[in-house]
């Protein structure tokens, strides 16, 4: 008579930001900022970073996972909440999705000046990207959310996890970009709630899973 094993428990951990910026000569304050951004060029969703001057913009968002973090990771999800009435279409979101790329931890809203932004600059490379957003946004004109699915890789998700949990601040830090380019599309970009914003629902979310 074969003997039932018992499957060992998931583990789902949803994290909120510790700290997020916008990467714009012109952003505002980031301690306040309600938003973030994010558009790209003629270049693509990366281009020549600078103090004064940028054809396309960023947003880099950084976490600081819990010890309950523990396990092998089965599923990561980097989730946003964009605003009302978008400016792109759905054809425009399937072809210029909203990228997670691997992008350093160490910055933080409080010390943050402009003249950082290199620091913080993603490779343009297609390997360091963890995954982007497949869904069309919706028809209604109402706020939605975004959902990356980070295990699409190329970059893995997994292997950037355990890391950050052998590092003392345990942080892993995701910077968001897109090929979607304003002078191509009417000025669209994508636009989405930053921690800053009052409601908690809004405020970007890390879910891991983990067995």
């Amino acid at each position: 008579m074969a003997l039932a094993v018992a499957a060992a428990p998931q583990t789902t951990i949803t994290v909120a930001p510790a700290d997020d910026i916008w990467i714009y000569p012109h952003a505002p304050d980031q301690v306040s900022d309600p938003y973030l951004r994010v558009w790209g060029s003629s270049e693509g969703a990366v281009g020549e970073v600078g103090e004064f001057a940028m054809s396309f913009s960023f947003s880099v968002v950084r976490f600081e996972l819990p010890k309950t973090a523990t396990g092998k990771l089965k599923s990561a999800k980097l989730i946003v909440t964009s605003v009302a009435d978008i400016t792109y279409t759905n054809e425009e979101a399937v072809e210029h999705p909203l990228q997670a790329r691997r992008v350093i931890a160490d910055f933080d809203e409080d010390s943050w000046e402009k003249s950082m932004s290199k620091s913080v600059a993603p490779s343009a490379k297609k390997d360091v990207i963890f995954g982007f957003n497949t869904e069309k946004p919706p028809t209604n004109n109402e706020e939605f959310k975004i959902v990356i699915d980070l295990m699409k890789g190329p970059a893995s998700i997994a292997k950037e996890v355990e890391a950050s949990m052998k590092t003392p601040a345990r942080a892993i830090a995701f910077a968001l970009t897109s090929s979607l380019d304003p002078e191509g599309t009417e000025g669209a970009i994508y636009k989405f709630y930053s921690r800053s914003v009052e409601e908690k629902a809004k405020r970007p979310q890390l879910v891991l899973e983990f067995d």
